[in-house]
């Protein structure tokens, strides 16, 4: 789907309300493709999580500041900022947790495989970004390999590195 600002394009990993428009969701997430430096997309009541998955990092102009953006190391802003990024050396690709602010909050985890990680929240997504992860929740399991995602609410899950350098992408999203 089309950013925002129509200056790029994004993969919507999950939203809710399901299928709620860019000005309506009370969350959201993504992974985009950064090609060029350029202006981010304003999402004004919306805080914005962004973690760099792949390439060398960014740098964010934010609010008269310069923030850099190490790979793996999540960064919260206020969306409705005016916000311009400067790749540090190639292209990048992020992954983007956007939540209405006075609905809910986020954290974002990303974790290397060497051991199981459970997750027990309201909600929960989570993106294999390297690697195979054994996902069990109750008596039910699956493996997710790169690019998959998993979504829950309330239901507590245990990830299981199946590969070596196996990493992962963890939203935990909880309601105000």
């Amino acid at each position: 789907m089309p950013w925002k600002n129509g200056l790029g394009e994004t993969i919507e990993i999950a939203r809710s309300p399901d299928g709620e428009a860019l000005d309506g969701f009370d969350w959201r997430v993504s992974v985009a493709p950064v090609g060029a430096d350029g202006a981010f997309s304003v999402f004004p009541g919306i805080d914005r999580t962004i973690a760099v998955i792949e390439g060398a990092g960014m740098t964010l102009d934010v609010a008269g500041r310069s923030v850099a953006l190490r790979p793996g190391v999540p960064f919260t802003y206020d969306g409705g900022l005016a916000v311009h990024g400067r790749l540090v050396d190639g292209p990048v690709r992020d992954i983007n947790v956007m939540v209405r602010r006075g609905r809910c909050t986020c954290e974002m985890v990303l974790v290397s495989g060497t051991g199981s990680i459970a997750a027990v929240a309201a909600t929960v997504v989570a993106y294999a970004l390297d690697g195979e992860w054994d996902v069990a929740a109750d008596d039910d399991g699956r493996r997710m390999g790169p690019g998959s995602s998993v979504t829950t609410d309330a239901a507590p899950l245990t990830f299981l590195p199946a590969t070596p350098r196996a990493r992962l992408a963890l939203a935990v999203i909880r309601p105000i």
